[in-house]
């Protein structure tokens, strides 16, 4: 009886994570669904602006500061976005493994890499790694907003034009559909997109004149910094996309793991009852049979 009370057990136990993983993908599937409305935005907020930058590309020369390789990379920094929780399966495993790779590949060419963290679990793989780190940006996620794109920018194309890196590049999990992701790179500077490419229709489609105030350099110095943010935003997007897919394909697996082992404590729970009742019968047969004799 010892044996049946603890399968019950057991089986309440599993049923009881059974529930926790079928809300925890519930909970997914829904934020999954908002984080797919914001890449929607973004990448139409990200087409306007290819268009704005257009109208500029008529009316000035735009070579920026920031859109200008370096002749030879010496200093390369990482942008490692990853998740700040687990149960997403290998979301953050495959993140930092791209990343210890990257690290060691740069290396092994002479060039010195940099590690910046945006979530918590990639800092905690890749802390015992020999290459620079900075934690400055770990805590980003837990209030993920256009607006604090700006200071991530600024920072790094500072140490972009100062010479502290000569490259910055974001490693990333793109999202492809709600059950695959992969692993990317998106080098962020030098601005390797040609954003400043002119149209066939840039412009005021009416024929009239554009007066660009202060003056359309001016603007081109505002737009190449935003759009190195609304790029970065992008790649977390994605990112957070990809995290909650593979959070809710987790616990899809986990619950349906439970179900199964549910299946096979019950069956082990009515042998173990069946044994326990046959034992019973043949000690009450051989009493009665003892009391005959």
């Amino acid at each position: 009886m010892a044996g049946l009370k603890e399968i019950r057990k057991r089986i309440q136990s599993v049923k009881n994570t059974q529930k926790i993983t079928r809300a925890m993908k519930m909970v997914a599937a829904s934020k999954l669904r908002k984080a797919q409305t914001a890449m929607q935005n973004i990448r139409r907020y990200s087409d306007e602006l290819r268009h704005l930058a257009g109208v500029l590309a008529d009316k000035v020369d735009c070579t920026h500061p920031l859109m200008v390789p370096r002749k030879t990379v010496r200093t390369e920094a990482l942008i490692v976005v990853s998740g700040d929780r687990g149960l997403c399966g290998s979301f953050n495993a495959n993140v930092a493994r791209h990343a210890r790779r990257k690290a060691d590949a740069l290396q092994k060419e002479g060039i010195r890499p940099v590690l910046f963290f945006i979530g918590r679990k990639a800092a905690e793989s890749l802390r015992n790694h020999p290459a620079g780190k900075d934690i400055r940006f770990v805590g980003l996620l837990g209030d993920l907003s256009f607006d604090a794109m700006y200071d991530v920018v600024d920072f790094l194309a500072q140490g972009f034009l100062f010479g502290d890196y000569d490259r910055v590049t974001v490693v990333f999990n793109r999202f492809k559909s709600a059950v695959a992701q992969e692993v990317a790179e998106e080098q962020l500077f030098p601005i390797t997109e040609n954003i400043f490419e002119k149209h066939e229709l840039s412009g005021d489609e009416a024929g009239r004149d554009i007066v660009f105030e202060p003056s359309a350099s001016a603007l081109a110095d505002y737009v190449v910094p935003r759009f190195a943010a609304t790029e970065l935003y992008h790649d977390l997007v994605e990112s957070a996309a990809s995290e909650l897919s593979a959070r809710m394909n987790s616990m899809e697996a986990a619950t349906k793991n439970a179900a199964e082992m549910i299946g096979r404590l019950v069956i082990s729970y009515n042998k173990e009852r069946q044994n326990a009742i046959t034992t019973e019968l043949m000690e009450i047969v051989g009493g009665a049979e003892a009391l005959k004799g």
